[in-house]
């Protein structure tokens, strides 16, 4: 249980960040990141499907758009990581980089629906497709960076976690 209320965390500060700093970028949803991460790393996978909804929620709830786009979206791409992992190896790094411009992609087509009669307008339509290559290039060339830092502070969140059960383990000899 401590697990997934330090994800839900995890995934609200990531939000967080994603709304106040890099939004301005044009950069990608990093949550995608934590999901492609997350599904990696853990076993079960109704945790990882419960974890998605629970992002997709949040991030609904604070986004100002549509709500369900990004609900739908995690769904979806949890859907073809799950799929994808019955066939290939996801670990494999340039999987998870194909993976993540894909869900990329998802949550562009989601965005781009639920606000379909916004971009009727041929300007409009630019400046969408514009804001679409510039998140792809963003997820080309940090997709895999923040991936490898979250596996870094999972490394360390483990260390510091059986330091501190061993430190507890030697008080009660005492």
């Amino acid at each position: 249980m401590a697990d997934v209320v330090l994800n839900i965390f995890l995934v609200s500060f990531l939000i967080i960040i994603q709304s106040f700093f890099l939004n301005e970028l044009g950069f990608y949803d990093v949550t995608l990141v934590w999901i492609v991460f997350f599904f990696t790393n853990e076993k079960n996978k109704l945790k990882v499907l419960f974890l998605c909804l629970a992002a997709g929620y949040i991030k609904d709830s604070l986004s100002g758009g549509v709500f369900g786009v990004y609900l739908s979206s995690y769904l979806w791409f949890f859907m073809l990581l799950y799929i994808t992992a019955g066939f290939l190896n996801i670990r494999n790094y340039i999987f998870i980089l194909f993976l993540g411009i894909c869900g990329i992609g998802i949550e562009s087509v989601f965005i781009f629906i639920s606000n379909y009669s916004r971009f009727i307008q041929p300007e409009s339509l630019s400046y969408i497709y514009n804001g679409f290559i510039y998140e792809i290039l963003w997820g080309i060339l940090t997709f895999l960076v923040f991936y490898f830092v979250m596996i870094r502070t999972d490394m360390v969140y483990k260390n510091m976690l059986s330091g501190f059960k061993k430190k507890i383990s030697d008080l009660s000899r005492i």
